[in-house]
């Protein structure tokens, strides 16, 4: 959980409070070694059921997520590449997330709870203690900005073209393709590929 305290979460939860009608977010954070939950049964289960399968495509690894628990499938969205959004530039937006209202560093990795409210979008609420004193960091030093006036709260697709493959790693396929260590069903799908 250390590796989602940071800039960019804080910067998803400030678009999220200013551009969707939701009133509260409460991001609490689980203590070190209580962190289980539900998801690591399933990737388990995904894990367990792709020893059985042969995967060479991403539309392969949605059918062996999907029918990985046969009682109680999965449901699986397959994502394209407009549904990806590019929440690192959209957090150089944030002018302040280093200090409190006091002046102290926020100390990041000691943050149990994360609070953003409707009624005040632009202040970061955060407990270094589940139970203890609430600090306040202003988002936005500057002059508070209205929805229509603040171009940072226009959020942008991450990519418009798919990432190039190595010339080297296209080749390494091909080569695979030719030696029929890759099923001749999914080669169209690996020429396809685009690549340098």
């Amino acid at each position: 959980m250390e590796d989602n305290r940071n800039r960019f979460i804080a910067a998803l939860w400030w678009y999220v409070i200013h551009n969707f009608e939701i009133d509260t977010i409460a991001h609490k954070y689980l203590e070190v070694g209580h962190t289980q939950n539900e998801n690591d049964s399933v990737h388990a289960t995904i894990e367990r059921a792709s020893r059985r399968a042969s995967v060479y495509t991403p539309e392969q690894w949605s059918a062996v997520i999907a029918t990985a628990r046969p009682d109680r499938p999965h449901i699986v969205t397959d994502m394209e590449m407009e549904d990806f959004y590019n929440f690192k530039e959209m957090s150089n937006c944030v002018h302040n997330i280093d200090t409190d209202e006091d002046g102290q560093k926020v100390k990041w990795t000691k943050i149990r709870v994360m609070e953003f409210s409707k009624d005040e979008p632009d202040i970061m609420r955060i407990k270094y203690f589940y139970d203890g004193n609430t600090k306040f960091v202003q988002l936005m030093k500057q002059a508070r900005q209205t929805r229509q006036s603040n171009p940072c709260q226009q959020l942008k697709q991450l990519r418009s073209d798919c990432i190039q493959l190595p010339k080297a790693k296209f080749n390494d396929l091909m080569k695979l393709c030719d030696k029929k260590l890759i099923p001749h069903v999914h080669h169209a799908f690996f020429r396809s590929l685009p690549h340098e």
